[in-house]
């Protein structure tokens, strides 16, 4: 089979996942840059060592199901709108295409790019917990033996001058990730020696995390020392890339140690490439297990949904229209606003006003999603309580109930989801119902609340009055 034929067959194949493709664009536009080198990286990566694949080319059947399988978890993941897994899938897939077509001997080259492309994916984002409470951690250590004064809670530092948040953006996410990548490049690159390879990746790690640490705690002393005046406080984006890049001189000193102390073994390189000897029947059953998953989650995108049902069997008796102003100062509302309908209504129990929202999401995309990273009680709101909890028992009916303090003042929410026709209050299975829900092409998915305020220590009166408007009838 030809060599353009090939390549241009992997990138129909890759093109197809052209809706992961945007949200990795996404991802590395706006937290994940360092992606946009990784990437392509990675995909040189394999090209350039397409001669150390044996030659002629070797199929491994068993891989094409093994590509079905990952392509319909892809698919899987793109319903239930989990963004890091069918961007996790993506290169998993690629890899699976490419074993299956140049067999066992490719391994060692695909593993290589599939490292690198799974680097490009947001995956450390799952380290950034760990990495608040570590980088908290090491500034209260700092600031002991600075002798500064300072009160930590949680991931707050407070000192006399003001007040710092090691916020998600400043867990040391970008430095952790970037660290690890530039060690796999460079291991990758220069071919290391497994104990050179730790010696590498490990001191990669450690600089990253202490970049973070002096970065902070660099923001600490200046707002020590300007009463929180200076500019840097406000604009310190690129300050900790200017520290990072500080200390690579370092590791690359380091890593360099390493290979002389554990040289790598030389590497063989092929004659002809594989590319020209594969089997076209190979490439075209890899080709259409791969693309299985795309192909019916456009079936799925164009058939036509069912219509919203105009009211919910909870709400049968309260007349709801859309909600003319959602956000005003002092006023609750849910954060859901990412949902293409948003109904409410006022309905008065005795003196006390019940508000009643419902959020519809009749056409769900990454980032406005049922079930996302949304706070649905509100995007600044302190959450006393929330818990399951029964407002009724014969029969038995459940909501979420939740405690919210906001720029108003306190508020008793209880709330739930809908999926498929189907009431839940855990936002997991929610979650889980819109996999079916997403195949069968089921009614939109909608978020559901009723709220009034209530005092700050007791709310029972509050919640007499939502339990009235629930169990009219």
């Amino acid at each position: 089979m030809p060599v353009p034929i090939v390549v241009l067959v992997f990138a129909v194949v890759a093109a197809g996942f052209a809706s992961t493709w945007r949200s990795l664009f996404v991802a590395w536009t706006d937290f994940y840059s360092h992606g946009f080198l990784v990437a392509p990286y990675g995909f040189w990566l394999a090209w350039s060592r397409r001669h150390e694949v044996p030659s002629p080319a070797r199929p491994w059947f068993a891989i094409v199901g093994v590509a079905l399988v990952l392509s319909l978890g892809w698919l899987l993941g793109r319903i239930a709108l989990l963004q890091i897994v069918h961007q996790t899938m993506l290169p998993l897939i690629l890899a699976s295409w490419a074993l299956a077509v140049f067999g066992r001997g490719a391994l060692p080259v695909v593993a290589a790019a599939t490292v690198m492309l799974l680097l490009a994916v947001p995956l450390l984002t799952a380290f950034v917990p760990l990495l608040q409470s570590v980088t908290v951690s090491a500034n209260a250590a700092l600031l002991a033996v600075s002798g500064l004064k300072a009160e930590i809670t949680g991931t707050f530092i407070r000192i006399p001058e003001g007040l710092f948040e090691v916020a998600d953006g400043c867990a040391g996410s970008a430095f952790f990730a970037a660290g690890i990548s530039l060690a796999a490049m460079y291991v990758s690159l220069m071919r290391t020696s497994r104990q050179a390879a730790v010696v590498v990746v490990l001191s990669a790690v450690v600089l990253s995390l202490v970049t973070n640490w002096l970065r902070v705690f660099g923001l600490i002393l200046v707002g020590h020392w300007t009463n929180m005046q200076h500019p840097l406080i406000n604009d310190h984006g690129w300050y900790g890339w200017v520290i990072f890049a500080a200390v690579q001189p370092l590791w690359l000193w380091i890593s360099a140690k390493a290979e002389t102390r554990w040289p790598h073994a030389p590497h063989e390189i092929g004659g002809e490439s594989p590319l020209s000897g594969v089997d076209w029947r190979v490439v075209a059953g890899a080709s259409i297990a791969c693309l299985t998953g795309p192909a019916l989650a456009l079936a799925l995108q164009a058939r036509p949904r069912a219509a919203a049902p105009a009211t919910l069997p909870d709400l049968a008796a309260i007349s709801l229209s859309e909600a003319p102003a959602l956000v005003q100062p002092g006023q609750w509302t849910p954060s859901a606003i990412a949902g293409q309908q948003h109904l409410q209504a006022i309905v008065r129990n005795g003196p006390t006003a019940v508000q009643v929202d419902r959020v519809i999401f009749s056409n769900q995309q990454q980032g406005a999603e049922l079930v996302g990273t949304d706070r649905h009680l509100g995007d600044s709101v302190e959450v006393l309580t929330d818990e399951v909890t029964a407002f009724s028992t014969t029969p038995v009916r459940l909501v979420r109930q939740a405690i919210v303090r906001y720029e108003g003042g306190v508020r008793l929410v209880w709330y739930w989801y809908r999926v498929a026709g189907v009431g839940t209050t855990q936002s997991m299975k929610a979650k889980l119902l819109e996999i079916p829900a997403g195949i069968i092409g089921s009614s939109p998915s909608e978020f559901v609340a009723v709220s009034t305020p209530c005092g700050p220590r007791d709310c029972a009166d509050a919640a007499r009055a939502l339990r009235a408007v629930l169990t009219r009838p």
